[in-house]
């Protein structure tokens, strides 16, 4: 029966962990039960708030590697005062880029064991996930080791920043694409 806690799919795991009575849980279980916030209960705000910053880091991740394409062809180029005045951009850009994997990388797993009780009856979808958000977390570590190479003087590092860099975008577009096909 669909949705029923033997279910392999995401109802069937959504509903394991609402019977579940298992340590932290147990207080979450009470607010699902009952307690409410505003006429939602906390679990549901929490989950909300959860998604809103997935949301939030997937926008400042894409937007920092898309300013960093921008930026790396002018970096390269720059000479002099200008010189300068690209690394304080791809430092920042890059900051901002790492910051939002790094919040996706934080609250990917938290709503997937609040929401579901993990990945138990996810699609081979997800996994598909989880392998380009593995290739982009590879290929964001290779561009600032190359980032670093290439700021002390090593130009042979271009090419790879150019390379990973751009694994990284596109690993980070089809984990979202897995994504969709994962949960809606």
């Amino acid at each position: 029966m669909l949705g029923s806690p033997n279910c392999g799919g995401p109802a069937g795991a959504r509903q394991r962990l609402h019977q579940a009575s298992v340590d932290p849980r147990e207080a979450l279980e009470h607010d699902r039960k009952g307690g409410s916030v505003l006429g939602a209960n906390i679990v549901d705000i929490l989950l909300k708030l959860l998604f809103w910053l997935h949301l939030m880091g997937l926008a400042a991740g894409l937007g920092g590697g898309i300013a960093l394409g921008f930026v790396g062809p002018k970096l390269i180029a720059a000479e002099g005062p200008m010189l300068e005045e690209m690394w304080r951009f791809e430092r920042f850009f890059g900051r901002v880029g790492s910051a939002g994997f790094g919040i996706l990388i934080i609250t990917g797993p938290l709503m997937l064991w609040l929401k579901f009780g993990g990945p138990d009856g996810l699609t081979w979808w997800f996994w598909a996930k989880m392998v380009f958000v593995a290739i982009a977390l590879a290929g964001i570590v290779t561009h600032q080791w190359a980032g670093s190479r290439f700021h002390r003087g090593d130009r042979s590092a271009i090419p790879l920043m150019f390379v990973s860099g751009r694994a990284a975008g596109a690993s980070m577009a089809l984990a979202v694409l897995c994504a969709v096909f994962t949960f809606s």
